[in-house]
């Protein structure tokens, strides 16, 4: 059994790895506060305090944990770097003889809205965005690597001030879903198992790789409300007022391939379960 540790389990994506690494892992999870989700019972729980207390002797650490602000950061937020960066940078000098698996963030690429690819440069950064970026850099000069940025990811636990739980909650409580503008802006959902099979299989590869994890399509607010409406039949869709933000397409060709990897899970179908989640 190899011993793997993750850094951030006390969130979505902590549980679903679990859920891929349980029964041929031995796991140790590491939280910062939050506990509800520390439910498995063939996980070491061991509080953020207690991190360097471990031992190095670790093969694959994935290191999940991130301070995502829910404002626009200003540059010099202590937060972003005491967590996206310094916790990081310690941790790989500490597990030094660890693969290290690493939860970045499409917002690396800042402005940049032409068809991202792992290659494609990065522009006018926010705090958050360059705070993830400087976790990768470091992340780069250790031995053996694997960074993955991710879009929006979906699934039950997510966050529910994101779009898709969102445009749920109203079209349940008021029969209605309000799209801004025209309902045409585009984004990539990604759902959180998917994600977390593909940190897994990196995590047993032996190069270093910089991996998009998003999925085959990215999909307009229209597309999604419609996909709602679907199993809401009785939901109203309206259009108000303008929508400025921008749209995002990938291309994730080089991930796939270097992955063996298809998604499994489709918004189409996996938006019911959703709904019955935010219901209760």
């Amino acid at each position: 059994m190899k011993k793997v540790l993750i850094i951030g389990v006390n969130s979505f994506l902590g549980t679903s790895l679990i859920e891929q690494l349980k029964g041929n892992s031995e796991i140790t999870g590491v939280y910062h506060k939050g506990k509800d989700n520390l439910l498995q019972k063939e996980v070491n729980y061991v509080k953020t305090e207690e991190l360097f207390n471990l031992k190095n002797e670790y093969r694959i650490v994935y290191f999940i944990s991130a301070f995502i602000p829910k404002t626009q950061p200003e540059l010099s937020d202590n937060r972003l770097l005491k967590v996206n960066v310094k916790l990081l940078e310690n941790t790989v000098k500490h597990f030094s003889s660890a693969r290290f698996v690493l939860a970045s963030s499409v917002s690396v690429y800042g402005d940049n809205t032409k068809n991202i690819n792992e290659r494609s440069s990065s522009y006018g950064l926010n705090g958050y965005g360059l705070s993830k970026l400087q976790g990768e850099v470091i992340l780069k000069k250790h031995s053996s690597y694997s960074i993955f940025r991710i879009s929006s990811m979906y699934g039950i636990g997510m966050n529910k001030s994101t779009f898709i739980p969102r445009i749920i909650e109203e079209a349940i409580n008021t029969g209605i879903i309000t799209l801004f503008g025209d309902g045409s802006r585009l984004q990539n959902y990604i759902h959180v198992s998917d994600v977390a099979r593909m940190m897994v299989l990196a995590g047993s590869q032996s190069d270093n790789s910089l991996f998009l994890s998003v999925s085959e399509r990215s999909y307009s607010n229209s597309d999604i409300a419609i996909m709602v409406k679907h199993h809401l039949p009785q939901v109203k869709i309206v259009f108000k007022d303008a929508d400025n933000s921008p749209s995002y397409t990938y291309d994730a060709e080089f991930t796939y391939g270097k992955l063996n990897f298809s998604p499994l899970k489709k918004i189409e179908i996996e938006l019911e379960q959703l709904i019955k989640w935010m219901k209760k």
